[in-house]
């Protein structure tokens, strides 16, 4: 038989049954600091003047396709306006007929064809045709490059030779020509893409790169998803500029879902993995779904419990939410004076619906954790908090299908508070100085692009919490498990840097939900000794920037909001003086 593609409206009820808040209408980030942000980072007349002396002999084929009355005035302005004047403009139109064609014959930089009743990818094709460069860029109706665009672009080609994928950040301008909105994006990030279309444009891509993956097939959002992930799958390197290199005129629409499945679907079936694809949480995105595996064991480890009312409600939950059966619960604590948990571990082995492991004196979390694992039978490891209570379905299948993956290493699921407030959504380095959760404190809402972005979207982060973290047990051993000298805070985050130097991708997803009772984690409270050993794992990353919180961004708010001025997080942080 087969495979039957289930209908927006069912996966609707789905969502209402499983009490998956319904979608707003989407709004995008206004930030007040914008103004200020692009005054202390735009350049000014003397390095504009500077740059218009360098040449790298790279052209660029600036790509534009029109139809009926669509002019190309902002294209063509922005690219006269370039410091970098390698250059030329591949225009193909389907014109109406009394669309003056004149302005653009003029200009030699430009290359014009007239196809009238063509289809746009014929247009596509043609403008393509007639490109002499070494990369290609393509723009719509309404794009303006900033003045430096093209220079940026030669700089990060001269830099990083291989990489022949290349995004940079972008706005809006508004109706008074006010930029607005700017969309900063994270590096490289595999599995964010695959939730939605965050590279955007301006996205360059080598000849070579274009020819190979297959090319562009129309200028609507689909057309671009699909351009953009085939381009992805087969690029040799993809590098991120973290400037705003193009303003657009209109908000793209939304990947309309049908669109976006069969667009997914065909990643799928082109790796030969297992699985689908569905919508997301906000419109416009989405979620693989991966194929589990042999149904492997997954071994639960708590690290111990400082009340009884906590670790009963935490089990519970476990109990009442998984419909993923082939697990066991490990216990991993120092023996107690509490007589009414003592006496529930008891219980628990007795019945065997738990290994208690008690070890006689004090141990840090990293011990207590990695104590579990060496008793563990599962392949693959969740370490969950004491303090955790599980709130949704089908939280272990959408943890183990991302774990199961050879590039995947932690991988973290959201957290609220009992009232509902954002506890974690991926740990951002650098944060406050040291480290913490996007939208720490906020309320659990859709609706704001940015805000959902982060939060509602299965996405790469550098770190995951370790109160509820799940590895596969070779990848958790081939790391060196926890560092065991972590009294407080760090353990976690120590072992997703170091599964990330081995290559491995971490990653969060909104799918899997559960709530924290935990108190949060006050960094006043760790010794300078704590304080100085976590620093040494964290400096190089606070130096050079989390890959996956844009450096625009301010480390000093756990809200992404744009900074005055761009700056090292290690600025804020009381040792990296």
């Amino acid at each position: 038989m087969g495979e039957e593609k289930i209908s927006d409206r069912t996966m609707k009820l789905i969502a209402t049954i499983l009490g998956i808040r319904p979608r707003k209408e989407k709004t995008v980030m206004l930030d007040e600091h914008y103004d200020e942000f692009l005054k202390n980072t735009s350049p000014d007349a003397t390095e504009l003047y500077y740059q218009r002396d360098e040449s790298a002999g790279v052209l660029f084929s600036v790509i534009c396709i029109l139809k009926g009355a669509a002019d190309a005035g902002s294209i063509v302005a922005s690219l006269n306006d370039q410091t970098c004047r390698d250059w030329e403009l591949c225009i193909a139109v389907d014109p109406e007929p009394e669309w003056n064609m004149k302005p653009l014959t003029a200009n030699p930089k430009i290359r014009l064809c007239v196809l009238p009743d063509s289809e746009e990818e014929e247009l596509i094709n043609a403008a393509v045709g007639m490109a002499r460069g070494d990369y290609f860029l393509f723009l719509n109706t309404g794009d303006s490059l900033t003045s430096d665009a093209l220079y940026c672009f030669t700089e990060q080609i001269l830099d990083w030779p291989d990489a022949d994928l290349i995004y940079a950040d972008e706005d809006l301008t508004g109706n008074d020509d006010k930029r607005i909105c700017p969309v900063f994006k994270p590096e490289f990030s595999p599995e964010t893409l695959l939730s939605y279309n965050y590279i955007g444009a301006p996205l360059l891509i080598s000849r070579m790169l274009y020819e190979t993956a297959g090319g562009l097939k129309g200028t609507d959002s689909a057309s671009a998803y699909d351009y953009v992930i085939r381009c992805s799958e087969e690029c040799k390197a993809a590098a991120h500029i973290s400037r705003v290199l193009l303003s657009k005129r209109n908000l793209p629409a939304s990947v309309k879902p049908s669109n976006g499945r069969d667009i997914l679907d065909s990643v799928i079936r082109s790796k030969g993995y297992s699985g689908y694809s569905v919508t997301g949480i906000w419109d416009g995105s989405f979620r693989v779904r991966y194929g589990i595996r042999k149904n492997p064991k997954v071994s639960i480890i708590i690290p111990g419990a400082e009340r009884f009312e906590s670790l009963r409600r935490t089990l519970e939950s476990i109990d009442d939410y998984a419909t993923y059966k082939n697990y066991e619960i490990i216990i991993s604590d120092i023996k107690k004076t509490d007589n009414k948990l003592s006496r529930y571990y008891d219980a628990l082995k007795s019945n065997k619906a738990a290994k208690i492991i008690l070890y006689d004196s004090r141990a840090t979390p990293g011990k207590l954790l990695n104590m579990g694992a060496d008793k563990a039978k599962g392949e693959f490891l969740l370490f969950l908090g004491s303090e955790i209570e599980i709130i949704s379905p089908e939280w272990l299948e959408s943890m183990v299908e991302l774990a199961q993956r050879q590039d995947i290493g932690a991988v973290g699921t959201k957290m609220i508070t009992p009232d509902e407030k954002i506890y974690h959504a991926g740990i951002v380095i650098g944060l406050g100085g040291w480290y913490g959760s996007v939208y720490f404190g906020s309320r659990d809402e859709t609706g704001e692009s940015r805000f959902d972005s982060f939060v509602n979207t299965l996405r790469n982060v550098t770190a995951v919490s370790g109160e509820c973290m799940m590895v596969s047990l070779r990848e958790f051993y081939r790391a060196g498990c926890f560092n065991e000298i972590f009294q407080t805070a760090g353990w976690d985050v120590d072992l997703c840097l170091k599964l990330a130097q081995s290559g491995k991708r971490n990653v969060y997803t909104p799918f899997a939900n559960v709530k924290s009772h935990a108190k949060p984690l006050n960094w006043d409270q760790l010794s300078d000794r704590e304080l100085r050993e976590l620093y040494d794992v964290l400096s190089p990353v606070l130096r050079n920037g989390d890959p996956y919180f844009n450096p625009n961004f301010d480390y000093a708010k756990s809200n992404p909001v744009c900074a005055e001025k761009p700056y090292p997080a290690i600025e804020l942080n009381p040792y990296g003086g």
